[in-house]
């Protein structure tokens, strides 16, 4: 998702009986549906118990959605080692490791919520194993 869609996401737009988010205001205008992981569900319980706001990421000073998150992200990220990383590349990231699974690329391009194959193409970025796995496959015919 992208960091507004995630920093406004509201609990009704969580099917918990389903196990999707329902993103009615996108960037490409078109609403979206996008699957909920195990892993995601558990922190989504965890935290709907434990609040009584609309929105699922509150900031607790205000009790409004937070406006920005970059102290934090960036805290987060020095922590970890990592330079030259934005909140977007995340969504790069992502598209990358589905496509290296062999999520194809309609999937993920309907997951990212993109309206053209070629928006979806620059964020899946290549994996070397990969392009050697697909030549490999060749050697399978005499």
């Amino acid at each position: 998702m992208r960091r507004g869609e995630i920093l406004n996401l509201k609990w009704s737009n969580i099917d918990f009986d389903y196990g999707f988010i329902e993103l009615l205001q996108t960037k490409s205008g078109k609403a979206r549906k996008i699957p909920i992981s195990e892993k995601l569900m558990e922190i989504f319980n965890n935290l709907h118990v434990n609040t009584s706001s609309e929105y699922v990421f509150i900031n607790p000073e205000t009790g409004l959605p937070y406006v920005d998150i970059k102290k934090s992200f960036n805290k987060a990220r020095e922590a970890a080692g990592i330079k030259n990383f934005r909140f977007h590349d995340l969504r790069h990231t992502v598209a990358t490791r589905l496509v290296e699974k062999g999520i194809d690329l309609l999937v993920v391009m309907d997951i990212l919520g993109h309206s053209k194959i070629e928006t979806t193409m620059r964020y899946a970025h290549p994996i070397p194993k990969r392009k050697s796995d697909a030549i490999n496959i060749l050697n399978s015919y005499n």
